[in-house]
């Protein structure tokens, strides 16, 4: 999965590591926020934020998904 945190990551001068170190965490929590696997909170979305000099829109936008059920298609 590619997410606007990862590019943000990668186009930061700093390594990801050290950007997890400037918020006292570790590297292995930010690469799981990265990945979808951790929701950070409201406070830590701020740093990555402030330390990445993004909007934390920009690195965490709202994802709407609509899903139909029980809809079965048949080929005739």
């Amino acid at each position: 999965m590619s997410t606007p945190l990862k590019h943000a990551l990668i186009d930061h001068h700093d390594p990801a590591y050290l950007v997890a170190y400037k918020m006292t965490r570790s590297d292995t929590w930010l690469s799981r926020v990265a990945r979808g696997i951790v929701d950070p909170t409201e406070f830590e979305k701020q740093q990555l934020s402030k330390i990445l000099g993004r909007s934390v829109g920009e690195l965490f936008p709202t994802i709407r998904r609509s899903y139909k059920h029980n809809e079965i298609h048949k080929s005739q």
